[in-house]
């Protein structure tokens, strides 16, 4: 009874009391259950009084002339032309955003060519020049040593990411390789 007696002489106090007189108030109050009622009496009548509305945003244009019909007028305009180019743009874009994140295969997995001249095998920095004109470098640590003149090689494209191994023809070793020609 002295809590439900407590509880309504305070709501009578509070609708005449500012919000953080109330949010003082039950700061003070040491009973959780009754601190944590108070703060909910509080939300449920918020003072809407001292929120402004937002004011309503036109567009970029606009600030830069407030207060202009003439100014207004052209706004309107631009904002008109804006969007006429941007939903042309966005068609273009949507075309060419398509392969985004995509990579672009070749249809062959792999191509056999030969390393001109004498081959020494690799040592983490080596640089393969192929019959066929393109450049290998090697992307990987390792170390082989052979001597063999102008060797048949494989290179095969990896099937989960985007590398490629090179491997020569007669050993049984390969190296990750990039290609920089």
């Amino acid at each position: 009874m002295f809590l439900m007696s407590f509880l309504f002489v305070f709501s009578a106090q509070s609708s005449a009391q500012t919000l953080e007189q109330n949010l003082k108030e039950c700061s003070e109050i040491t009973v959780s259950l009754i601190r944590l009622q108070c703060y909910d009496r509080i939300t449920d009548n918020p003072e809407v009084q001292s929120a402004k509305p937002a004011r309503e945003r036109t567009g970029l244009l606009s600030r830069l002339g407030r207060g202009s019909e003439k100014d207004d007028a052209v706004t309107e305009e631009n904002e008109s032309e804006n969007e006429t180019v941007a939903k042309s743009d966005s068609s273009e874009a949507s075309k060419s955003n398509d392969n985004f994140g995509l990579i672009i295969r070749d249809e062959r997995d792999s191509i056999q060519s030969r390393i001109l001249g004498e081959f020494k095998g690799w040592d983490g920095y080596t640089k393969f020049e192929l019959e066929n004109g393109q450049v290998w470098q090697q992307s990987s640590a390792g170390v082989l040593r052979v001597k063999i003149n102008n060797p048949t090689v494989t290179i095969k494209r990896s099937r989960m990411s985007d590398t490629y191994m090179l491997k020569v023809e007669g050993l049984n070793s390969s190296v990750r390789v990039k290609r920089i020609e």
